[in-house]
């Protein structure tokens, strides 16, 4: 090789760029680092171009992955691309093939990799969601032990907002319990805080309620009862359960009942009509009220059936025992 370029006259003409061009992929003393791409000029070229330098670019690594050869699809994706035709010679047939099966492999581990991020993040909304109902889970404990506030902190609050009230002319004749009533009712409108405890805290009883399997309605239940709200006279309650029992309480004055067949009497029931007997009750024949509905033009004095439903008819004779009021 060498003979040849000092027969032919040849010259390096230098380069720019990296230093090398090849390697061995060895490490240590048997590591060969070499320059594959020279460009040799004659003496006459050189003087017609003096500054001529070959500028070298650092090319892009293509790297061969193991990961390549585990899936199926990566052998489909390379000869769908390298059997699609190329029109040229065979260096360039060659370079737009490996072109196109790179970036074939590419998208191919783009979209791999989008489908991750996807099942990324729809595994962390799980794991939230698990997080979540754990939170919900333990949440009536966190506020149950939360909420408590002493009376006397209420009362403290009450007896400030008294004297601010007391303290301007004309409101020391007022007694304390009437500036809590309405207007209407010939108080000013306060709001007591006292007051507010009752009702703040129905909520965390409704919810106790309605989730009859959980472990706190378990647990409260197997210390004080099915009705632990009327087990006042216990000597020794716990938080939780004043808070449960004072939001039940609140609650009574707002529960509608419906009557219906009823098998059983749920959450609250009404003071001595937990068992009613049916004979005093009016008694409706459907059968013969929807057929007496279809004659709009009858009165209700002349109405057998309207006067036994408002009790001023015979009833008949039902000496049973029922249930008959739900919530």
């Amino acid at each position: 090789m060498a003979a040849f370029v000092a027969r032919n006259d040849l010259h390096d003409m230098g380069i720019m760029g990296p230093k090398f061009t090849w390697c061995n992929n060895k490490r240590g003393n048997a590591r060969i680092l070499e320059i594959l791409d020279r460009c040799l000029l004659n003496s006459k070229t050189l003087n017609e171009v003096q500054n001529a330098v070959e500028k070298l670019y650092q090319s892009k690594m293509l790297r061969y992955e193991d990961v390549w050869d585990s899936f199926p699809a990566a052998k489909g994706i390379v000869l769908k691309a390298w059997n699609k035709p190329v029109k040229g010679n065979g260096m360039e047939i060659v370079n737009v093939k490996c072109k196109r099966t790179l970036k074939a492999l590419h998208f191919r581990s783009k979209q791999k990799l989008k489908n991750f991020k996807e099942f990324n993040i729809r595994l962390k909304s799980e794991i939230g969601g698990l997080q979540v109902e754990e939170a919900n889970a333990a949440l009536p404990v966190f506020l149950a032990a939360n909420t408590i506030i002493p009376k006397r902190i209420l009362n403290d609050i009450d007896k400030a907002a008294r004297n601010i009230i007391w303290d301007r002319q004309g409101g020391h004749g007022l007694q304390y319990i009437n500036m809590f009533k309405s207007w209407k009712e010939g108080g000013i409108g306060l709001k007591s805080m006292i007051a507010l405890t009752g009702p703040l805290r129905a909520k965390f009883a409704w919810n106790f309620l309605k989730e009859e399997d959980s472990s706190l309605n378990k647990a409260m239940k197997a210390r004080y009862g099915s009705k632990f709200w009327e087990n006042a006279n216990r000597p020794i309650k716990s938080a939780t359960w004043k808070i449960l029992a004072q939001g039940a309480l609140a609650l009574r004055p707002i529960m509608r009942w419906k009557i219906a067949a009823g098998n059983k009497l749920l959450e609250f029931s009404e003071n001595g009509v937990s068992y009613v007997r049916c004979s005093p009750l009016p008694v409706i024949d459907l059968k013969n009220l929807r057929s007496s509905q279809k004659d709009k033009e009858v009165k209700t004095e002349k109405n057998p059936i309207l006067k036994i439903a408002f009790g001023l008819g015979p009833i008949g004779n039902m000496n049973s025992y029922h249930k008959v009021f739900t919530k």
